[in-house]
């Protein structure tokens, strides 16, 4: 298996693995259990866009193998910024990755806030 097909496999096998109980996670633990779930697959946790410089601005969430991970289950108007981060690893002399993954919810996922009364974005 190459590379690549290897990662997309860990990616999902990590996102819908069964142990994650969803209808029980506040968007803060369903992200805290992302993180601890894929860098207990050595990933990269939140990995700066400049090396020495610590600017939250400018991380990414998970790095691994040129693969880059942003999560997130807040408000739709910040992907803007997520796609800027994507592009600031990827371009100039950073060219840390190839891939970029967004994370997020989908309309459908509205059922968190009906079926489980949890406080979940809908984007």
């Amino acid at each position: 298996m190459n590379g690549t097909r290897a990662i997309k496999q860990e990616i999902e096998e990590t996102l819908t693995h069964h142990s994650i109980q969803i209808p029980t996670l506040s968007r803060p633990e369903f992200n805290k259990v992302l993180r601890d779930k894929f860098v207990g697959k050595e990933w990269e946790d939140r990995p700066d866009a400049f090396q020495g410089e610590d600017e939250l601005s400018a991380r990414m969430d998970l790095l691994k193998a040129r693969v880059g991970i942003k999560v997130r289950f807040g408000h739709a108007s910040l992907i803007g910024i997520d796609l800027l981060k994507f592009q600031v690893f990827s371009y100039s002399a950073l060219h840390q990755i190839d891939i970029g993954i967004h994370v997020t919810t989908t309309k459908s996922f509205k059922k968190m806030r009906t079926e489980f009364t949890q406080n979940w974005d809908e984007t």
